[in-house]
């Protein structure tokens, strides 16, 4: 028998990118029942519907008639607490959060576009933020706010994770992924970047492999990946938005993520669940990520040596790094136990439905 929560989850997005996954694997472990407002028709719907049916499930066509539903669970005190899977909706929350003094307003913070003044301006008490790291974390202080912390879970989705194993191939062909869409916020620039000093300094030693949804709407995304599929050195392989996850990483050696923002880095998390070695910037998120693991030496470094150093680095990784695999394996323990489920649900739940204290736990 599941104890019912008066706690009301909203998920603004219907897509299933990390934010909404961290949800799904929420709600799939925790042991309460929640009301979860999603998009009508959305990809996210369909995969809460399936996974976490025991969840009474409300779905919306647009905001306006999303946050009009929540406005009467309010006012009839069907609901007691209202919690915000990402930033993006701050006005919407502030607005019934001032109709509503007595009750509380949580809302998440995934991106660093969420954390400015210029967007959260001025909180009510009964507004409360949540970080999803330290980078994060220090970004809402920067700005005068206060935020709780608790890292984001991996609830691992690979099955099979034991046929899965870090190799050292010694490839006379690289196999390099980049995964998730392909937008400037996501590195883009410094992707073209790299991939160009590859072309006129290492010839046909590396296949790029790109897995996600293009950004369309930017032409500055559409003449990037021009400029990228033109030269002649280099294998570049646009697969797009690639569901089943063993089908991606049975195609690369080395996933490789270039933003030097990001909040915490899911994917980081996702590479090595498959066994696949994982580089990025010694920043943000993923800088963090790598300290918690203790794979901070596989990083590298945003100065002007980077591209040099990057390849260097998975060259060395590929061909001649004998304790890589070891440390690897190392890093996946610490992240089973670091940024487990139970951590995750338990934080969160403590802030959501037992209000004990507003810094609840760091994971």
């Amino acid at each position: 028998m599941k104890a019912k929560t008066d706690v009301c989850i909203v998920s603004p997005s219907g897509k299933l990118y990390g934010s909404e996954q961290v949800l799904k694997d929420f709600l799939k472990n925790s042991n309460k029942d929640y009301l979860v407002f999603c998009p009508s028709n959305s990809i996210l719907f369909d995969v809460l519907r399936q996974e976490t049916n025991r969840h009474i499930h409300m779905v919306f066509s647009n905001h306006i008639m999303l946050y009009f539903q929540i406005f009467f669970l309010l006012l009839l005190k069907k609901t007691r607490t209202v919690y915000v899977n990402e930033g993006g909706h701050i006005r919407y929350v502030k607005l019934l959060a001032t109709l509503f003094p007595k009750n509380l307003f949580y809302v998440h913070i995934r991106i660093v576009e969420d954390t400015l003044k210029s967007r959260l301006q001025k909180l009510k008490s009964n507004v409360r933020l949540i970080s999803i790291s330290h980078f994060i974390q220090d970004k809402l202080k920067l700005e005068g706010y206060d935020s709780a912390l608790i890292y984001d879970l991996y609830d691992s989705n690979n099955g099979d994770s034991a046929s899965y194993q870090f190799l050292k191939p010694h490839l006379h062909l690289i196999n390099v992924g980049f995964i998730g869409r392909i937008t400037n916020t996501k590195g883009l620039p410094k992707i073209q970047s790299l991939i160009e000093h590859v072309d006129n300094y290492y010839p046909n030693k590396f296949h790029f492999h790109f897995f996600g949804e293009i950004d369309s709407n930017e032409q500055s995304v559409l003449a990037c990946l021009n400029n990228i599929s033109t030269l002649e050195n280099v294998e570049v392989t646009f697969h797009g938005f690639v569901k089943a996850k063993e089908e991606i990483y049975s195609k690369i050696n080395v996933a490789v993520h270039l933003s030097t923002i990001e909040a915490l880095g899911r994917i980081f998390f996702e590479a090595l669940d498959y066994k696949t070695y994982f580089i990025g910037f010694n920043k943000g998120g993923i800088g963090e990520i790598a300290s918690t693991l203790g794979l901070s030496n596989y990083m590298i470094n945003d100065n002007s040596a980077w591209k040099e150093e990057i390849c260097s680095k998975i060259i060395n990784l590929i061909d001649k790094d004998d304790r890589a695999v070891e440390i690897y394996e190392n890093a996946v323990s610490v992240m089973k136990s670091k940024f487990s489920t139970e951590n995750y649900v338990s934080s969160l739940e403590c802030l959501l439905i037992d209000n004990e204290s507003f810094v609840c736990r760091s994971a």
